[in-house]
This record gives structure tokens, C-alpha cells and sequence, in this order.
């Protein structure tokens, strides 16, 4: 049975772990997923198993990104650093 609607998926091999809404067994809708060492978060919208639409990633040097994502990929936000904030556009490799 596929996983839909409301639930968590720990990852052991990708030592991370999903908690929010599944669609025939991919993130789909809002959710978190964290590593387990707390190095790194995302919060916000899944499509299909990929980061799609507004989220926000806090990462381990505390950087904050917050925009609009595209299969994986920022195409527009702001990171914050500890000392400015500052316009991000599309990287280069996945986030």
C-alpha cells in the first residue's frame, strides 16, 4: 500500500527524516525534512518527491534561504547570513 495523506518516513541510509504529506508514496504538499544531526532543514512545499515551490532551509553554519523552488533548485529568494541578507537567484546544483 502506497503511503497518502499525513505522515513521517525516516531515511536510515540518508541518516534524514520526512514528516508531512505523501502522495502515492512521494513528498507531495507541505513538509519538513531534517537530517538527523540537525545540519540541516527544509520546511515548506514537495512535489513529487522534489523541493517545489516556497520554502525556507536552515543550514549548519546557520544560513537561512528562503524563496521559491523548482525541482529541487532555488529560482528566487534571499539567504541570510549572520551578517546581511542578500538576494539569492538559481543554483547551480540542487538544495
Amino acid at each position: 500500500m502506497k503511503k497518502a495523506g499525513a505522515g513521517s518516513a525516516p531515511e536510515k541510509k540518508l541518516k534524514v527524516t520526512y514528516s508531512g504529506m505523501f502522495s502515492k508514496d512521494k513528498r507531495d504538499g507541505f513538509g519538513k525534512l531534517a537530517y538527523n544531526d540537525s545540519s540541516f532543514l527544509y520546511e515548506g512545499q514537495w512535489q513529487g518527491d522534489k523541493k517545489e515551490g516556497k520554502g525556507k532551509m536552515q543550514l549548519s553554519d546557520k544560513r537561512v534561504i528562503k524563496g521559491v523552488f523548482s525541482k529541487n533548485h532555488l529560482i528566487d529568494g534571499t539567504r541570510k547570513t549572520a551578517h546581511k541578507m542578500e538576494r539569492a537567484n538559481i543554483l547551480d546544483t540542487e538544495v
